[in-house]
């Protein structure tokens, strides 16, 4: 009796043991897709570590650019204002003292607003501030500081009377603006500058260009710059019908009033 009992459980194990075997391999699968799952849950988390790193080392070097910028044009109101000062027109004579108080009363301070379209060498006159906005292109590549300062040097150029010299920061500005916006303030200024050496057929490629990128409210100065160039080209037709155009698509605008005033000095 209990040898056919020791037997009958004997046999009964074979079911048990495949049980057993396929309930293990199921629990391995799932223990291998656990492996799989964290080693990809690993590689996520490392990416996103990776990315929020990335990111906050590029907003901390834009915030640095920023600050960089900002000295840089403290710097250049300082030394423009100390400028301003050593232009100034020498001291009149000694006067009666309540008219030189009055004098004093109303005769404006210098300062970098009085001399920002007089005509001098930049570099010699403005040297540190202009090495400090050089220093955030450099320094801060591919960033919206570096744009702006490139922007800032072409505009300082070109105010005092070196037009030359604003054309190569001008297409710099236009080279690596990835914006619409900054593209076409690039464009208008380069083709200011072009239209202020003579180069007008350049130029009117450039207002053409800036037109074409959409920017609405850079309309009016594209198009009558256009026409500016198509005059000193001698194609006064085309100018006309330039004129036209800003008359008809900013009716009311101080555009419009300019285009129809030189409009009628063609005529």
């Amino acid at each position: 009796m209990s040898t056919s009992t020791t037997e009958l459980n004997r046999k009964s194990l074979k079911r048990p043991d495949e049980f057993v075997t396929t309930v293990r391999t199921v629990f391995d699968e799932i223990a291998d897709h656990w492996r799989a799952l964290a080693i990809l849950a690993g590689l996520l988390l490392a990416a996103g570590l990776g990315l929020a790193l990335y990111a906050n080392q590029r907003n901390s070097k834009l915030e640095l650019a920023r600050g960089a910028l900002f000295r840089a044009n403290q710097a250049l109101e300082k030394e423009m204002t100390a400028l301003a000062v050593a232009l100034a027109p020498p001291a009149e004579p000694e006067k009666d003292k309540t008219e030189k108080d009055k004098a004093e009363k109303t005769k404006p301070k210098p300062d970098a607003q009085s001399i920002a379209f007089k005509k001098f060498d930049v570099d010699a006159k403005l040297g540190s501030s202009v090495g400090q906005l050089k220093a955030v292109i450099t320094s801060f590549p591919n960033t919206q500081p570096a744009q702006e300062a490139k922007q800032a040097l072409g505009d300082l150029y070109f105010n005092h009377g070196e037009s030359l010299k604003a054309l190569s920061w001008y297409q710099a500005a236009v080279d690596s603006a990835h914006e619409p916006l900054d593209r076409a303030l690039g464009l208008i200024s380069l083709g200011y500058a072009e239209e202020n050496a003579g180069k007008f057929s350049e130029a009117s490629q450039n207002y053409e260009k800036a037109l074409a990128l959409g920017e609405e409210g850079l309309q009016g100065d594209i198009l009558l710059g256009l026409a500016r160039c198509q005059e000193g080209m001698k194609d006064l037709a085309k100018a006309k019908v330039t004129y036209d155009k800003i008359i008809q698509q900013l009716p009311n605008t101080e555009y419009a009033k300019t285009a129809e005033v030189l409009k009628a000095n063609l005529e």
